[in-house]
């Protein structure tokens, strides 16, 4: 069975995802970040988190490189 990309896109552009936001400090002390609709919570014991991020992205490095980072999830604003 094939899929065209355009039935590919409509079929999951229709249903509404969580968004986030992806935060750390670069090793510069400059805050960073960028947003998110492509993560899952693993374990809750350990906690683990699986967040997707472009590997050229600047912020998946400073988060790398860092101690940690922040994951803001967004509400629905209504």
């Amino acid at each position: 069975m094939t899929v065209s990309s355009a039935t590919f896109r409509d079929l999951f552009g229709s249903f509404p995802t969580a968004v986030a936001v992806v935060t750390t400090v670069g090793a510069d002390g400059v805050p960073q970040g960028f947003t998110c609709n492509a993560f899952s919570a693993i374990s809750a014991e350990p906690p683990l988190l699986l967040v997707c991020a472009d590997h050229r992205s600047r912020t998946l490095h400073a988060v790398r490189s860092s101690q940690g980072f922040v994951m803001h999830v967004l509400g629905d604003g209504g």
